[in-house]
Parts: C-alpha cells; structure tokens; sequence
C-alpha cells in the first residue's frame, strides 16, 4: 500500500513537502503552477506560457491537488498524442490501483468478512474500513448484496477520492478500555433487586 504524496515523491526522487501534503484545498501557488508549465514546455508539449495560459490553466486545474497535478506531469513524459489542457487533466486522473487500494468488489467482500473487533483486523487499505463503518457494520453483516452494496459503493468512492486528492485516511484504533467496569451481579442479587424494583412500584 503506498499514499499518493509517497509515490509521487519516489517518482520525483523527493520527498512532498509538509504543505504540498496538507494542502487540500487546491489553491496551488504561482511558483507550483509556473513549475508546472515550465516543464511541460520543456518536453515541447505547449509553447511557452503567456499570462493567459496561465491564468486558463490555473482556473482549469484548481479543482485538482499537486499530487495529482504532479502525476499528470510524470505520465506527461511518455504521452505520444495531441496534448492540450483537457489531456494533461486526463493524465492527472488517478486509478485506485495506482496507490493499493482495492477494487469496490474486493473492498466490499473485505467489509463484509472482516471479523470483528474491526479495528483488529488487517485491512487492505484504511479505505475499506471506513467506507465499511460509514456504511454500518451491521448492516452489512445482514443486508442482502443487492440492498447494501450501492450505499457502500458511494462511501467507498468517497474515501477512494479523498486518497486519491493526497489525503492521508487514520487509520483503525481500538477503543479504549472504560475507566469503570461495571459489576456483574449473581442470579441471587438480580432477583432481590427485582423485587426491590417491584416492592417501591408497588406491584
């Protein structure tokens, strides 16, 4: 399993700065964008940028994160047909695949099965865990596929997305245990508590 900012920084030989990983948003900076362009120029995909291009790119991409802008750029190196802005976003598309996250079949099989406590369990991706606990544990332990399967398919996309944005998913933590157990009463204390309880009814 490896996140997004990670494969991205190996495929740059570098690591993603603190704030290219938190920066969800998508307001990229001039200096990101300038870069971006420059390289593209570079590998004599687009002439050198004006102040229009510009400003066209940056308002057609800003609903993108640099992750994915970034990994527009590295498949830009081998693309071979006509290049232009509506291209390069199609580049930038990432497939769950690419970052180890499973196919939603496969995810919602894993959510279905996993043996509770969930947190214990070693799932394929943070993902499946939380479009399984968004979607109900139980629920999915005993809807039939066809009436739970489409709700968890658009949880999963959900999660699926945030990932693919350059969000890194927590992953499961077990409860901690309660600071007071509660004491277990013997059959005897249970019955002359019921009685108590019917005594001050008056029953």
């Amino acid at each position: 399993m490896q996140h997004i900012n990670e494969l991205v920084g190996k495929l740059y030989q570098s690591e993603p700065t603190a704030q290219q990983t938190k920066r969800l948003e998508h307001n990229h900076s001039p200096e990101f964008l300038k870069g971006v362009l420059t390289s593209l120029t570079k590998m004599g995909l687009i002439h050198s940028p004006d102040r229009d291009l510009y400003q066209i790119w940056a308002a057609n991409l800003s609903d993108l994160s640099e992750a994915q802008i970034k990994f527009g750029l590295i498949r830009s190196r081998d693309f071979t047909g006509f290049f232009n802005l509506p291209a390069f976003r199609d580049l930038c598309k990432i497939r769950p695949e690419d970052i180890g996250l499973p196919n939603v079949k496969q995810a919602y099989v894993e959510a279905c099965m996993a043996a509770s406590p969930k947190a214990k369990h070693k799932w394929s991706h943070p993902a499946v865990y939380h479009a399984g606990k968004a979607t109900s544990w139980f629920e999915l332990s005993t809807f039939p596929e066809d009436q739970i399967f489409t709700r968890f398919k658009a949880f999963y996309a959900e999660m699926c997305d945030r990932v693919m944005k350059g969000e890194r998913l927590d992953a499961p933590v077990m409860d901690a245990l309660p600071e007071k157990v509660s004491v277990v009463l013997t059959p005897e204390q249970n019955e002359q508590r019921m009685a108590d309880l019917r005594g001050s009814l008056g029953i």
